[in-house]
């Protein structure tokens, strides 16, 4: 594939930068002098240098050789369900040439299954059918016929923890483009896109996203699966989603974090479980809202007035500058004319609201 070309012409570049100017240093020189007059033997050695560049030569070229194995599999697959549509509704015979197409890749190596079926000897076109379907069951980790298809294939061959959401922003541009490439991409899919210039690319992304995300939860990222989105929406914006699923020990816990970042990395809004119960959107204070101390002050006060209580007696007191929910379009456009702080105090089970310019618009129990 085009991409993989480049991706090692690049990495020959790289190798021919780090032994640019063997050929001229002057120990190498005086060696091959010492030589000619006769004096002691040079003994032959391999620079460090192109040690090392000859290791990451061949682990590049490992990587680049299975990632044509998953995409050039995965292109097979999308090929057999544009024509014949959805795995369930196939012949015995386009079957068993998916079966064939992944085990000649390796996806299918050794499976026992898969050699007997190819064989083909003794086995009659209903033992095929059935053993076509174990077979693909087995490698996707489904019981049912109707969950072998493009996507859960896609996944066992790109084994990525979290699955397709937790590809790259490259791969799921690919794959996007193969759908196109196969009459398979709908006007309601999302159109992946890839960085240009000036844009930030996938690991900004993530570390702009993170550092608001930690300053905002509690919540350990750690245990979450990170999925990166860069997609152009129907208004033509480009836009990237930084999605964390909370999760303990594989199991989905609570409800997840994400940010949404203009293609130039300014925080558009985010979503935390702490804002989810009040149906609001995390943003990030305009010039007109007073600072967050400030609101934290007054929020505090009115929130141990309405308590009855000594303002120390309040812990964990968080600000978030924030927007309803229903009003989504606007986050996206950036607009903060529906913008109010909250200041929010768990613990104690209330929540100070304060506008933009400071005045106390309610206080309220969870």
């Amino acid at each position: 594939m085009a991409n993989d070309q480049e991706l090692m012409m690049n990495i020959r570049a790289a190798i021919d930068d780090c032994t640019r100017g063997v050929d001229e240093a002057p120990s190498l020189r005086y060696e091959i002098l010492r030589k000619a007059k006769g004096e002691e033997p040079m003994v032959k050695k391999i620079s460090m240098t192109l040690v090392i560049a000859l290791v990451i030569l061949v682990l590049a070229a490992a990587a680049v050789a299975a990632t044509v194995l998953w995409k050039d599999a995965g292109e097979k697959v999308a090929e057999l369900e544009g024509e014949y549509g959805y795995y369930d509704t196939w012949d015995t015979a386009t079957k068993v040439e998916l079966v064939r197409d992944l085990y000649e890749m390796e996806a299918l190596k050794g499976n026992a299954d898969a050699e007997r079926l190819l064989q083909g000897e003794g086995v009659t076109d209903a033992e095929k059918d059935a053993l076509c379907d174990r077979i693909m069951l087995d490698y996707i980790g489904e019981d049912q016929v109707d969950m072998i298809c493009l996507e859960t294939i896609l996944s066992t061959l790109n084994d990525v923890e979290g699955g397709t959401p937790a590809w790259s922003v490259e791969d799921k541009y690919w794959y996007n483009q193969m759908l196109e490439k196969y009459g398979m991409l709908t006007s309601e899919d999302p159109k992946f896109i890839l960085p240009e210039e000036g844009e930030i690319n996938q690991e900004e992304a993530v570390r702009i996203a993170r550092t608001l995300l930690e300053s905002k939860s509690d919540r350990d990222l750690d245990d979450g699966i990170m999925s990166p989105y860069f997609e152009e929406d129907i208004a033509g914006r480009r836009i990237w989603t930084i999605w964390y699923d909370l999760r303990t020990d594989g199991e989905f816990r609570g409800n997840p974090l994400y940010v949404y970042l203009k293609a130039d990395g300014t925080v558009l809004s985010y979503h935390i479980p702490e804002l989810y119960a009040l149906h609001l959107v995390g943003m990030i204070p305009d010039a007109e809202a007073v600072p967050e101390e400030q609101a934290l002050a007054t929020g505090r006060k009115a929130m141990a007035e309405k308590l009855g209580v000594t303002e120390g007696v309040l812990n964990g007191v968080k600000a978030y500058y924030t927007v309803n929910e229903y009003d989504y379009a606007k986050t996206v456009d950036g607009k903060m004319d529906e913008c109010q702080w909250l200041v929010d105090c768990v613990e104690q089970k209330v929540y100070a609201i304060i506008s933009r310019d400071g005045t106390l618009v309610d206080v309220k129990k969870h």
